[in-house]
Formats: C-alpha cells, sequence, structure tokens
C-alpha cells in the first residue's frame, strides 16, 4: 500500500495510468513508425543516489531496485567542482570534505548486490566493457548506443559548452592534471580531508 500511495501521490490515481497512456499516445503520434500499441513503463530511474537508510526503504517498496554507484578519482571531482559556476564559490577545503563525505556515505554499495560500484576512469578508456557490466547488472539486453554516446560527447567539460563528435579518451587524457594547479597549501589540505577515502578506493594521491 506504502508502494503505491507512493507512486499515486507523483503520477496520479490508478497507478498513475491516465499519465502512461497520454504519454503513450502523444509518443504514437510524433513518432509515426512506431508500433500502434501501448506499452506500460517497465524501467524508472533516478540520478539522486540514496544513502543506506534510504536504500532499505526504496528496497521495501520496490524489491528489484537497482543502484548504480559512478566513482570518480577525488583529485578530479575537486578539480571539477573548482571550475563549475555552481561550486566553485565553495571554500576548497569544502570542497574535499563534500567528496570525502560521499564516499564514506555510499560505502554501503560494497556491502549489498543490489548495487553495483562503477569507476569514471574505464567509462573513458573502455566505454564498450563499462556498459556491458552495466546492460548484465540490469539483466537488460545489450546495446552499441551508450557506449558510442560515451566515446563521442563531452558532458559540460569544466563547465564548458558540451562537446558532440568528440575524441573523449584522448580529449581527457591530453587534459593537464588540474592538480597541478594547486597551491601547495591546497595540496596538503586535499590529503588531510581526502587521504583515508582515496586510499580506501585504490587512488594514489601525487606526491
Amino acid at each position: 500500500m506504502l508502494r503505491r500511495l507512493a507512486f499515486e501521490t507523483t503520477f496520479g490515481p490508478d497507478g498513475g495510468l491516465y499519465m502512461r497512456c497520454r504519454a503513450n499516445v502523444e509518443r504514437l503520434v510524433k513518432y509515426r513508425k512506431s508500433p500502434l500499441r501501448l506499452r506500460m513503463i517497465s524501467h524508472w530511474c533516478a540520478k539522486t543516489f540514496p544513502d543506506d537508510q534510504s536504500s532499505q526503504g526504496l528496497l521495501a517498496m520496490y524489491p528489484q531496485a537497482q543502484f548504480l554507484w559512478i566513482v570518480r578519482n577525488g583529485l578530479d571531482v575537486v578539480h571539477s567542482r573548482t571550475r563549475f559556476k555552481g561550486f566553485k564559490s565553495m571554500d576548497f577545503a569544502k570542497q574535499c570534505q563534500t567528496w570525502a563525505d560521499s564516499i564514506d556515505t555510499y560505502g554501503w554499495v560494497a556491502q549489498t548486490n543490489r548495487a553495483l560500484e562503477l569507476r569514471h576512469e574505464c567509462l573513458v578508456s573502455d566505454p564498450d566493457a563499462f556498459f556491458t557490466r552495466v546492460h548484465t547488472f540490469l539483466g537488460l539486453r545489450q546495446h552499441p548506443g551508450p557506449a558510442k554516446f560515451a566515446k563521442s560527447t563531452l558532458i559540460h567539460p569544466l563547465d564548458q559548452t558540451t562537446q558532440a563528435r568528440a575524441n573523449v579518451k584522448d580529449t581527457l587524457e591530453l587534459r593537464e592534471a588540474g592538480w597541478t594547479r594547486w597551491s601547495d597549501d591546497e595540496k596538503r589540505t586535499f590529503r588531510r580531508i581526502c587521504g583515508q577515502a582515496m586510499e580506501s578506493l585504490g587512488y594514489q594521491i601525487p606526491c
């Protein structure tokens, strides 16, 4: 009952039937080549990642829920955050603490078979293998589309315009490491705050 209440609060009565039917009819009108049949939503995803307690609540309501956690080297994350408009005004130490706290908060992923930990560097270096893991974990049919997109599209690189038809792997490999521009004080701050989290994930902090 709680699951149905949550779903219908968001999508409307009868399991959001009206909303889903209308969406499918609009899709059929827009894409005339689509088969003339209505399909119920079978997959739904959310970008906001849950902490351990929230994940347990979600699994209680949606027992088949699965979680994908993409981890990125803290050096790259902190550098990226200092360049984005929404974060760059934040104190450097706070930038570091935000990343370190996230690693601690989502450490539960390693203790469950309902979640899959993924590495950003694997997405960049071998998108085909990366999405093979994702599709296999989710029980979905393998499809080349996501890997093709990941190989050729840079989404807002360091708060710049999205670049389509780019060579993502070469571009990122040739990019100067952001931490090389940090002051000695910033490097010490990062090591102090993020050192334990970096070690737990197997990432090295350059000397």
